[in-house]
């Protein structure tokens, strides 16, 4: 699939608006503008807690912590 837009991440965002937001993907490493994006997006539509996972999901299971779920290694 091609780029998301700000306003196509609207839909995936949660109706808290308090809600902690963590984007994050694989590696941690980022395509340029891809983490400006996601906080953008947030930042438009009025979440104030984003965060970044450093290292991606890679990291967190090198770390030693579980990840489950569609798609997630197990």
């Amino acid at each position: 699939t091609g780029r998301q837009t700000v306003s196509q991440l609207r839909d995936v965002l949660p109706a808290d608006r308090d809600a902690a937001i963590l984007v994050y993907n694989e590696t941690g490493v980022l395509a340029e503008g891809e983490h400006d994006l996601a906080t953008e997006a947030a930042e438009e539509f009025g979440f104030p807690r984003v965060y970044w996972l450093e290292g991606g999901i890679e990291g967190w299971v090198r770390a030693g912590y579980n990840v489950s779920g569609r798609g997630g290694p197990q």
